[in-house]
């Protein structure tokens, strides 16, 4: 995904065509998947962080 919008953005790549916005949908998309995999890696470690005294 990174590398798909560092390809295209190299380019000129007009304002308000269709792959200037696919490179907003795909940072979206990214960044909603890096989002969700870090809440889950936190929840997993509270679950199983041990506590000491």
């Amino acid at each position: 995904m990174t590398a798909y919008i560092v390809q295209v953005s190299l380019g000129d790549t007009p304002a308000g065509t269709l792959t200037y916005q696919t490179l907003f949908a795909v940072a979206a998309v990214l960044f909603l998947i890096t989002l969700s995999l870090n809440v889950i890696a936190n929840l997993v470690m509270k679950r199983y962080q041990e506590v000491y005294e």
